[in-house]
């Protein structure tokens, strides 16, 4: 029997990109990590928080640095992340969160429920019951003549064909997101002069984001996967997979 990757039934995304030239990324990173994480887990219901990010090389060489960040809060539900005490947690933040989430402008947030979360065999036992080295994320549309139901359908056997390839991939989970739990007033957005961003408005269909979980730091290759997302009728928009290094968590 396969275990889930993912804690709970929900989860919440933050992910974008920062610049040097706009925050001091070494406090940033100390106000995220040490007391961000920390708060948020302190809610009830959260139950894990993990950081990744990666550097823009071609940005780097210009002489800007410029970071993508991803943070994942994994919830018992997306009930969660619209309840009481996570609200009061919003609606009271910390004097770093009110310093820091101004300067996050670009940074995108979705409250999404797990529709589909497998961890393989051999990195089930307890050893490996852990964060991998890298995420892959891609963010994706299902078109509303389709259901995530197809989608997952589409994915698990996918799934299978991606890990023969590339062995050190742990997990794959498909996270649709709730519209209703991402809608402004449901975030820190809606206290921070609306900086993070969220596009649960968009039309045509459900919004998706794909993590593919994996145990070495290096890129991986898993060049049949944009072929598969290619030709498959359950993928709609652009299709581009962004990785990211783990950086700190807390949760079992």
């Amino acid at each position: 029997m396969s275990q889930p990757a993912l804690q709970g039934a929900a989860a919440l995304a933050v992910w974008g990109s920062v610049s040097s030239n706009e925050v001091d990324e070494a406090a940033l990173n100390d106000w995220w990590t040490n007391e961000h994480l920390p708060e948020r887990m302190s809610i009830p219901g959260f139950l894990r928080a993990r950081r990744y990010m990666a550097r823009d090389e071609a940005a780097s060489a210009s002489g800007t640095t410029i970071t993508r960040y991803l943070t994942l809060y994994e919830t018992e539900d997306v009930h969660t992340l619209t309840s009481r005490e996570y609200m009061a947690a919003v609606s009271n933040p910390t004097p770093g969160t009110r310093l820091y989430l101004p300067r996050l402008p670009s940074m995108d947030r979705a409250a999404c429920r797990v529709a589909y979360s497998e961890r393989r065999a051999e990195f089930a036992h307890a050893a490996w019951k852990t964060t991998g080295a890298l995420m892959g994320m891609m963010e994706f549309i299902v078109p509303e003549s389709n259901t995530v139901a197809d989608a997952v359908e589409a994915i698990k056997p996918a799934f299978t064909q991606w890990a023969q390839n590339e062995r050190s991939l742990m997990s794959c989970s498909l996270l649709v997101e709730d519209a209703e739990a991402s809608a402004p007033g449901n975030g820190s957005q809606a206290h921070l002069n609306g900086n993070l961003g969220s596009a649960a408005q968009r039309e045509g269909g459900s919004r998706c984001m794909l993590l593919l979980e994996f145990a070495k730091t290096l890129q991986p290759l898993v060049q049949d996967m944009g072929v598969f997302l290619d030709q498959s009728p359950f993928f709609d928009g652009p299709k581009v997979m962004r990785f990211y290094q783990f950086v700190a968590g807390i949760g079992a």
